[in-house]
């Protein structure tokens, strides 16, 4: 076999067939978002494990929804978790200083009773925890009703990116609330 067949059998190099000599592979570029490949949903291979899994989800999202409509609010923007008999926060009363969670609860409430600007105002993480799971909640309908799982595809630099975001969010709340707190104390 000579070196020209050899080139023109090679199925995974691009070639110029009118020159007679193959060309280089285009260099694979970083890609942090394709919209047409980022997700798809794909049935799963055991519809009725994932028809039963989506529906706990399901039952997950019920259930946090109607704990969250049926707790009031605490103008205080903290400590709405106690009227779920939960005990009241021992950081707060160890350091005088609120909890990383501290009022999300609250905000959780107060988005689920239609009120967004007091949600964020009381801890913008909760409120975005509360349309997490309203989103969570329309998903799991959809995997129950398709059989179907989300197939997600981020790449590494976006998934980072996002889990920083998260992160930053998270702490960013933390850091709101104590500001709030302590300058409502003082």
């Amino acid at each position: 076999m000579s070196r020209e067949t050899d080139l023109h059998t090679d199925p995974l190099v691009d070639q110029d067939p009118s020159a007679g000599i193959r060309a280089c592979p285009p260099r694979p570029r970083a890609i942090l978002f394709e919209p047409q490949r980022q997700l798809s949903w794909r049935r799963s291979e055991s519809a009725w494990l994932t028809r039963f899994t989506w529906a706990w989800v399901l039952a997950g999202c019920v259930l946090m929804l109607t704990a969250g409509y049926r707790v009031t609010p605490d103008a205080r923007g903290h400590s709405t978790h106690e009227q779920l008999g939960l005990a009241p926060c021992g950081f707060y009363f160890t350091t005088g200083y609120p909890c990383p969670t501290c009022g999300a609860t609250t905000a959780f409430a107060w988005m689920v009773h239609g009120h967004p600007v007091a949600a964020v105002a009381t801890h913008p993480f909760g409120a975005i925890m509360a349309i997490a799971t309203v989103a969570l909640l329309v998903t799991s309908v959809a995997g129950i009703v398709t059989a179907g799982v989300p197939a997600i595809r981020l790449s590494r630099p976006l998934a980072v990116g996002l889990a920083l975001g998260l992160i930053v969010l998270f702490l960013g709340s933390w850091l709101y609330k104590i500001v709030v707190m302590t300058s409502a104390a003082g």
